[in-house]
C-alpha cells in the first residue's frame, strides 16, 4: 500500500470544508432553507434547511474523500503510480466540495443564477486537468478508465488513456466555451460530450483488444 501524502491530505481536507466555514459567516445573510438541488433545466426543486445544508453536505463529501483515498491506498499497483496522476484523486473531492458550495451559497444569494453555466464551466475546468494528466496513468483499478480490456492488458491501457487524454481536454474546453451560450444549447452539448466520451473511450479500448485477439 502506498504511504498517504499526508500534507496533501490536510490541505485538500481543509479545502472540503471551506463552504461549511463560508456558510457560517455568511449565516446572517442566508434564508432559513437553502437551495440544494436542481432539475435539467437549472430550476430549483428541492431544499434544506440551513443548519443540515451547511454541515451535512461537505460531511458527506469529506466521508466520500476518505473512501476514495482509502480504495487508491489499498490499490498495490498505485505504490508506482506517478504522483501527478494521484494528485487527481486527492483533488476529486475537494473541486466537488467547492462546486457543490458555491452552487448551495450561490444558488441563495446570487438571483437568475446560471446553473448550467456553472456546471459547464467547473466540468469542463476538471476534464482539462484530468486529460492533461490522464497519459501518466498507470495501470491500477481505481484511478482512470477502467473497462475490461484495459485492466486486462498494460498495452490497451496506455493506448487507451493516449488517446483519452487529449480528447478530455477538447471536451472540457467545449464544455468551457459553451457555457456562454444559451441554456438549451448547453444542455445538447453537455449530453452531447459526456456521450461522445463515454462512447470514444470504450469503443477505442475494444478495438484495441479485438485487434489483440487476432492470431
Amino acid at each position: 500500500m502506498k504511504k498517504w501524502n499526508k500534507k496533501l491530505f490536510f490541505i485538500t481536507t481543509f479545502v472540503i470544508f471551506i463552504p461549511m466555514i463560508a456558510g457560517f459567516l455568511m449565516w446572517d445573510r442566508l434564508p432559513d432553507r437553502l437551495i440544494t438541488h436542481w432539475n435539467a433545466a437549472g430550476e430549483p426543486d428541492g431544499t434544506m434547511g440551513k443548519l443540515s445544508a451547511i454541515l451535512t453536505i461537505p460531511g458527506f463529501i469529506f466521508l466520500m474523500h476518505l473512501f476514495c483515498l482509502f480504495m487508491t491506498h489499498l490499490d498495490a499497483k498505485n505504490a508506482a503510480q506517478s504522483p501527478k496522476a494521484l494528485a487527481v484523486a486527492y483533488w476529486a473531492m475537494p473541486v466537488t466540495a467547492l462546486f457543490s458550495g458555491g452552487m448551495l451559497l450561490g444558488g441563495t444569494l446570487v438571483d437568475q443564477l446560471q446553473v448550467l453555466s456553472y456546471v459547464n464551466f467547473l466540468l469542463g475546468a476538471f476534464f482539462l486537468i484530468a486529460g492533461n494528466y490522464m497519459p501518466k496513468f498507470r495501470p491500477n483499478g481505481s484511478l482512470g478508465i477502467r473497462l475490461p480490456w484495459t485492466l486486462k492488458s498494460e498495452d490497451n491501457w496506455r493506448k487507451t488513456h493516449r488517446m483519452a487524454g487529449p480528447l478530455w481536454m477538447i471536451g472540457g474546453l467545449i464544455l468551457i466555451l459553451c457555457a456562454f451560450l444559451s441554456e438549451r444549447l448547453q444542455l445538447i452539448i453537455f449530453f452531447s460530450v459526456l456521450l461522445i466520451l463515454c462512447i470514444a473511450n470504450i469503443v477505442y479500448s475494444y478495438r484495441l483488444h479485438k485487434k489483440e485477439q487476432r492470431p
